[in-house]
């Protein structure tokens, strides 16, 4: 009699984590990223002035943090772009300006720049008052995005090596 093996779920595993960053001069950058299973989606809301929160550390939201909301979620969604990581054959990445403003393309040379360091694909939400006028406090955010990526990237490589490592024990 045959065995039936059930497939590896194909749901995707997503994970989110949300850190706000505020420096002297008054620029705030909130910055969420949401971890799929080889991609990354990153949204970025930078403020000049007004609403300001203390700087948080870096955490995973919870489902119920999501269902809330809270004030990031009467956020505007910003301009959105996607880029797909190079490959052996186009050692650029392939990127596109989904939604907003077809002139300014800081969300895109972002999701650029993210898929080429981190060999990745990459969707950039990016939230500004003003993208070219403000070319300091994107500057910020992505600089937030950037390293609150990299310490995600070593999360998921220590728990994921840790799941190895447990898995080859059992065995």
């Amino acid at each position: 009699m045959a065995t039936f093996t059930p497939a590896p779920s194909a749901a995707p595993r997503l994970k989110v984590y949300r850190q706000t960053h505020v420096n002297p001069i008054g620029m705030s950058a909130t910055v969420q990223v949401t971890v799929m299973d080889a991609s990354y989606w990153v949204w970025i809301s930078v403020r000049t002035q007004g609403e300001i929160t203390d700087e948080v550390e870096l955490h995973q939201v919870t489902p119920e943090e999501l269902r809330q909301g809270g004030r990031d979620a009467t956020r505007a969604f910003g301009d959105v772009s996607i880029s797909m990581p190079p490959t052996k054959f186009q050692k650029v990445p392939a990127c596109v300006n989904l939604i907003g403003n077809r002139i300014d393309e800081t969300s895109l040379r972002m999701a650029m720049r993210f898929a080429m360091r981190f060999k990745r694909q990459f969707i950039v939400n990016l939230d500004a008052e003003n993208p070219q006028q403000n070319e300091m406090a994107c500057a910020y955010g992505e600089k937030k995005a950037l390293d609150m990526i990299t310490k995600i990237e070593a999360l998921e490589s220590s728990s994921s090596s840790a799941a190895t490592t447990t898995a080859g024990s059992e065995q």
